[in-house]
């Protein structure tokens, strides 16, 4: 049946399809470690897990320093060309990079854990945040090998390492924890799978490198700038994702209590199932945007943009009508409490609906090479979220922490297509007509 489309379509349907089925998979493991987590520690006791999380997860988003997406566009441009000297110098700069900067997050997270503490009004929040700060190097490195593995097309592997292993590792630790250990063992069980998956991705990528060039060429380790200077502005592209996803858990840990926490990433982690479909169909279309940008194609630019939205559209339709119709009895699943959280649920899933309307732009902007631009869009839309976030979680709560998440989405989604247009005057909206499209 793929025989009837051209090659971009095909690779993009047939890798995306790959993809999809393990992001299904870790989909389905991820809602089962959220329920576990829920029925064993309560409202309170999830919050106080999820605090720990954003900290240690907004520590390890820096930590990249933006890696795991400049890897994706420079081993993806030496792999289409076959040079492996080049593929694999690049590999071995940017982790030189990434480990030292992941080194520093998890110092600077260690030495700052009390006062975080303090500010969340965390009875043990210190410890907590201390113990789950280990796993910063490890789920680090998780990125960097998922990308590295997106660089050379191997996409399964790739979506296996940062969307699967982890829950994976995870389910039987937490059911061997979180008993006798309540909230500690689960931050401890989380440490366990960041480490393990670290070491399956290594794996995988010592086994995924291509076996048909020359590996015995001598390493050409590009300068340190040539990847910072890409990796810079997707640093702070992937920073202001990271606070967009974790400063409504902030604010709510500031503002509101550790059960409205709880209640706000069950939620939000649930609404999260509106968009995963964007996430499997990103694997595959960032290096395709990267080859065809490399080639000056234009139009494989917008063939592959246009269809990529209009396939994650139709699988987010079914998810998004169950969580607006049936909320309640969704959330029900988690446990007593976290009904509570239904019309945010609500409102978050209409806005990661509207991420999927328009497709995988925002790495259709940072691989042609646009990455300050993206940082721009994300800074702004950001900004907004977190304006709304002070101005409505102090009095609406979990509701108001789920309007700011939807307005940054919404805000930053339809900017970046704006400007996809504006640049290549490529139309992601599929509904609407294609234009032609043309590079600057």
């Amino acid at each position: 049946m793929l025989g009837r489309f051209d090659g971009h379509t095909r690779e993009l349907l047939s890798g995306t399809a790959a993809a999809f089925v393990l992001k299904v998979a870790g989909a389905a493991l991820s809602f089962g470690v959220n329920l576990l987590l829920a029925r064993s520690l309560g409202v309170v006791g999830s919050g106080e897990y999820f605090l720990a999380l954003s900290v240690v997860t907004l520590a390890a988003t820096a930590g990249r320093v933006g890696m795991d997406l400049a890897l994706v566009r420079f081993v993806a441009a030496r792999f289409a060309e076959g040079d492996w000297s080049g593929l694999r110098g690049y590999e071995r700069r940017g982790m030189q990079i990434a480990l030292v900067a992941l080194g520093l997050a998890t110092a600077g997270t260690i030495a700052f854990a009390p006062g975080l503490g303090q500010l969340f009004g965390m009875e043990d929040g210190a410890g907590l945040i201390r113990l789950m700060s280990l796993s910063i190097m490890p789920f680090g490195l998780v990125w960097v090998y998922a990308g590295l593995l997106r660089g050379v097309k191997r996409f399964s592997a790739s979506q296996f390492v940062q969307n699967v292993i982890v829950p994976l590792l995870l389910l039987p630790l937490l059911v061997g924890l979180t008993g006798p250990f309540a909230v500690q063992g689960a931050v401890g069980a989380y440490v366990g799978a960041a480490l393990g998956g670290s070491l399956v991705g290594l794996y995988l990528w010592r086994r995924g490198l291509p076996q048909d060039g020359d590996h015995n060429a001598r390493e050409a380790l590009p300068p340190a700038q040539t990847l910072l200077e890409s990796g810079w502005p997707l640093f702070w592209v992937r920073i202001a994702t990271s606070v967009l996803h974790w400063f409504p858990t902030f604010a709510l840990g500031i503002w509101a209590t550790s059960a409205d926490v709880g209640v706000f990433n069950i939620a939000l982690r649930t609404a999260l199932l509106t968009g995963f479909v964007l996430l499997a169909t990103n694997t595959v279309a960032a290096p395709k945007f990267a080859e065809v940008y490399q080639l000056r194609d234009a139009a494989g630019m917008s063939q592959i943009a246009r269809q990529a939205a209009l396939l994650t559209s139709l699988v987010a339709l079914a998810p998004l009508v169950a969580f607006m119709v049936v909320p309640t009895w969704v959330l029900g699943f988690f446990g007593d409490g976290f009904a509570e959280g239904a019309a945010s649920l609500q409102v978050m899933a209409f806005g990661y609906f509207v991420s999927s309307l328009v497709g995988p732009v925002g790495h259709l902007l940072a691989m042609a090479g646009y990455e300050p631009l993206l940082r721009n869009i994300m800074g702004v839309s950001t900004a907004v979220a977190v304006v709304c976030c002070l101005m409505l979680v102090p009095t609406w709560g979990v509701l108001g922490a789920g309007i700011a998440t939807a307005v940054g989405l919404v805000l930053q989604n339809l900017m970046a297509a704006w400007m996809a247009y504006r640049l290549f005057r490529i139309n992601v909206l599929f509904f609407l007509p294609a234009t032609t499209p043309r590079l600057p």
